[in-house]
C-alpha cells in the first residue's frame, strides 16, 4: 500500500549503513509540528517561535536523577547523534539554556508517561525511565520531521504524553518459522521507535520446538532454534527499548514437536492424536499425535520439567502456556483414556481434565515468581466445562464472541481478535474470507477499542500459517503497516484523522529515516 513501508524489510537482514550519516533533505513544503509525530502525543500547547538546538550537542542529566538513568541518556545521545550528524555529550548537572535536560518529573506521572517542554531549553520529564525513553523518541521524531534535522529546530511549547494502554503487543510465530536473530532485533528496535512495549515469542508449534537446551538434546532442530544466551541477547535488546519479552510453549495441543521427540507423550486413541488444523497445514504428515495425553501422571511430570527448565531462562512477569486447540468434545468422547480419565479424577466432563492442567501449569508458573497467561480456548463451540482456569491467569482472547464472557468471570485479558488483529499471510487461502487481512481503516478509524480495566492491552499477532517459506522480511513488510495503526490506537487512544493522515506521517518519518539503520 504504503512504498514507505518495505524500509523496514529492507532493514531487517541486510548490512545497512550507520546512522551517523545525514537524512535526505525533507520536502521543500516541510514545516514544524507535533503533528507528524507517530503515535500523536496526548496533548501538547504551543507558545509560538521555534528554538535551534544546533548551537549545542549537550544532553544535561539532572543530579537527582536515577543512577540508571544514565544508560538511557547515553543511549538517546547515541540516537541524536545519529539523526543530526554530530557527536552527543552526556553530562550530569542542571542543563543551560539551549541544551536538552532530562529531569526527574515534579509532579508523579504513569510509568510510560512523559512532559516535553521546549522554551529557552528542551526538557524531558518523566516518572520512570520508561517515561524517559518515549519523550527521547517523540525528541527524534521532531528532529526527524523537521525541515532541517542538523539545526535541531524545535516549536516552542509544553506538552504531556502517556498510552492508553498499559499493553501494547506484537506476537511473532517462531514455532512454524523460525526467524533470525537480526529480524527479532530489528522488530524490538521498530516497536520502541513507535512506542510498543511487549514481544510475545510463539516459540513453539506443529512444525518445531525452538527452545535449545542441553537437558533436552535433538528436541531444537539445530540451527533453526534459539539457546539460553540467544535469548538473553533479545531480552537485552529488548530492554534497552523497554520491551517486555513474553515466551510462549504452546501445550499440551499443536504439541507434534513434543510427540515425535517423545512418542509416549501423545494420545494413542486415534480421535485425540489427529485434528484437522494439522490435516490443514500439513496433509500427508502421516500418523502424528497433536495433544499431549495429560491424564498420565508420567507425562504431566515431564511437562512440568520441561516448564522448570525454560521458565527460568526468561526475566520477564509472564509465562504463556499456550492452552489452545485441543480437539472437540466429538473427539475427546471418542476416546477411551480420555473419558475413563475423566471419570478417575471424578470430573464432569473431558475438558474439565486439560481445564485441570491449566490450572497445575499455573501453578508451576507461579512457583518461579510469574504470571500466566493462555489462549481463550476452554468453552468454544462445544466444549463443556464445568469448572474454571484459576482467576490469577490472563487470558488472550482470539475470539471476539468469548469476550464478554470471560470478562464476566473475572478474568484480566489481553485482546487479540483473530477477525481483525491478525496478519496471517496463507499462501493458499480463500481471500473471499478476508481472514488474516489487517483492514488499516476499519481498526483505526471505527474498532471500539474496549478500555474497561479488565483489559490490559490488545495485540497483532503475526503468524506463518502455511506461509512458512516466505522470508523474514516478507512476514514483517506484511505487518509494518498493522503496526503502525495498532501503536497509536494504543498509545494515543481514539483516532484523530483518517488512517490515511496516519500513514502520510508514517511515510515522513520513514523518508527522513531512509540510509538511517535500525539501531
Amino acid at each position: 500500500m504504503r512504498a514507505a513501508s518495505i524500509l523496514l524489510a529492507a532493514a531487517l537482514l541486510t548490512t545497512v549503513p550507520a546512522w551517523g550519516q545525514q537524512p535526505p533533505a525533507p520536502a521543500a513544503t516541510a514545516t514544524l509540528s507535533v503533528d507528524h509525530l507517530l503515535p500523536l502525543m496526548q496533548e501538547w500547547r504551543g507558545s509560538g517561535g521555534t528554538l535551534s538546538l544546533a548551537a549545542t550537542s549537550t544532553l544535561a542529566l539532572d543530579p537527582a536523577a536515577p543512577a540508571d538513568w544514565t544508560g538511557e541518556a547515553e543511549l538517546l545521545a547515541t540516537d541524536l547523534a545519529r539523526v543530526t550528524g554530530r557527536p552527543w555529550q552526556v553530562v550530569r548537572r542542571t542543563a543551560r539554556d539551549g541544551e536538552v535536560a532530562l529531569r526527574p518529573a515534579a509532579a508523579p506521572l504513569q510509568a510510560e508517561g512523559y512532559r516535553l517542554s521546549v522554551d529557552k531549553k528542551v526538557t524531558v520529564e518523566a516518572s520512570a525511565g520508561a517515561g524517559l525513553y518515549y519523550g527521547g523518541r517523540t525528541l527524534l521524531q521532531w528532529l526527524l520531521t523537521a525541515p532541517d534535522p542538523a539545526q535541531a529546530l524545535l516549536p516552542r511549547g509544553m506538552g504531556s504524553d502517556h498510552p492508553q494502554y498499559g499493553t501494547r503487543v506484537v506476537m511473532l510465530d517462531l514455532g512454524r518459522r523460525y526467524f533470525q536473530m537480526q529480524t527479532i532485533k530489528a522488530l524490538i528496535a521498530r516497536m520502541g521507535f513507535y512506542k510498543l512495549n511487549t514481544l510475545h515469542l510463539h516459540f513453539t508449534d506443529w512444525p518445531a520446538f525452538r527452545l535449545d537446551s542441553p537437558r533436552y538434546p535433538g528436541l531444537a532442530p539445530a540451527g533453526a532454534s534459539y539457546n539460553r544466551e540467544d535469548v538473553k541477547q533479545i531480552e537485552a535488546w529488548a530492554a534497552q527499548h523497554h520491551i517486555t519479552i513474553v515466551p510462549e510453549i504452546d501445550i499440551p495441543a499443536h504439541a507434534v514437536a513434543l510427540t515425535d521427540y517423545k512418542p509416549e507423550l501423545g494420545f494413542k486413541c486415534p480421535s485425540m492424536r489427529s485434528s484437522h488444523w494439522l490435516r490443514e497445514a500439513a496433509p500427508d504428515i502421516g500418523d502424528k499425535a497433536w495433544t499431549i495425553d495429560i491424564t498420565k501422571p508420567e507425562n504431566a511430570e515431564w511437562l512440568k520439567g520441561l516448564l522448570g527448565e525454560f521458565i527460568p531462562w526468561f526475566s520477564g512477569p509472564y509465562f504463556h502456556v499456550g492452552g489452545d486447540e485441543y480437539q472437540y468434545d466429538v473427539d475427546k468422547e471418542r476416546c477411551p483414556e480420555l473419558m475413563e480419565a475423566t471419570k478417575r479424577m471424578g470430573l464432569k466432563y473431558p475438558g474439565d481434565v486439560f481445564i485441570n492442567w491449566i490450572n497445575q501449569s499455573n501453578q508451576v508458573v507461579k512457583a518461579h515468581g510469574k504470571r500466566t497467561m493462555i489462549w481463550s480456548w476452554w468453552g468454544f463451540k462445544d466444549d463443556k466445562t464445568s469448572t474454571l482456569p484459576d482467576r490469577d491467569i490472563i487470558v488472550e482472547v482470539w475470539n471476539q464472541d468469548m469476550e464478554a464472557q470471560i470478562k464476566k468471570d473475572g478474568f484480566d485479558v489481553i485482546l487479540t481478535p483473530e477477525d481483525t488483529m491478525y496478519v496471517t499471510p496463507w499462501e493458499d487461502i480463500d481471500r473471499n474470507s478476508n481472514y488474516g487481512l489487517f483492514d488499516l481503516e476499519k481498526v483505526h478509524e471505527h474498532y471500539p477499542h474496549d478500555t474497561s480495566p479488565q483489559v490490559l492491552g490488545y495485540a497483532l499477532a503475526i503468524w506463518a500459517d502455511r506461509a512458512e517459506r516466505h522470508t523474514d522480511n516478507y512476514f514483517l513488510s506484511r505487518a509494518e503497516e498493522p503496526m503502525l495503526v495498532m501503536a497509536e490506537r494504543l498509545w494515543t487512544g481514539p483516532a484523530r484523522g483518517s488512517v490515511w493522515d496516519l500513514m502520510r506521517r508514517a511515510d515522513r518519518i520513514d523518508a527522513a529515516r531512509r540510509g538511517l539503520a535500525e539501531r
